[in-house]
């Protein structure tokens, strides 16, 4: 079987069988977009990037962050919207805080990024003053989470279930026991 793709976009497809033992054919367009100034059209860009055909991370897989993922999946009832990059601070003058924004038609997402901080115990557990950056990496390897392996028996380290890849999490904390 051969696709005809009249599209500037990549188009593929591949064959799955879901767990009743019925195939599905799979067919994957996938389309790369620039970020216009202010007031401008959305179009389509120039050099399109290439399907995904296995999950990409940034370090070892299962230990990092996802940066890319598979683009062939059965169902996939939404596109997907990735952001990989940077938030700079203005004017390149170091600062402890940038809120960043991505909006794709009605949808939008805003958070803040933080400068890197460190968790205290003590009568409270609070966290140090963020430090000034002027650039910083959007990921999950730089967000809280992690995994608490500050006991030596395997079987008492913990996940942060939410992001086990990140940073700060520590179970024992602020505990006072250490089972």
């Amino acid at each position: 079987m051969d696709l005809l793709n009249a599209t500037e976009m990549e188009a593929d497809y591949t064959m799955s069988t879901q767990p009743d033992g019925r195939e599905l054919l799979v067919a994957v367009v996938k389309g790369t977009f620039t970020i216009p100034p202010r007031g401008e059209e959305t179009r389509l860009a120039q050099d399109q990037v290439s399907l995904v055909e296995t999950d990409v991370f940034t370090g070892e897989p299962g230990f990092s962050a996802p940066l890319y993922e598979i683009d062939f999946c059965p169902r996939k009832p939404h596109c997907d919207v990735l952001l990989n990059g940077s938030a700079y601070a203005p004017g390149g003058k170091p600062t402890k805080r940038v809120r960043v924004s991505l909006r794709v038609g009605s949808w939008k997402k805003s958070f803040d990024v933080v400068g890197n901080r460190i968790w205290k115990s003590g009568i409270f557990l609070r966290s140090t003053n963020p430090e000034p950056f002027t650039v910083m990496p959007i990921s999950y390897n730089n967000d809280f989470g992690g995994v608490d392996r500050s006991r030596e028996d395997e079987k008492k380290h913990h996940y942060f279930l939410e992001n086990y890849v990140g940073v700060g999490y520590h179970k024992y904390l602020n505990k006072g026991s250490l089972d």
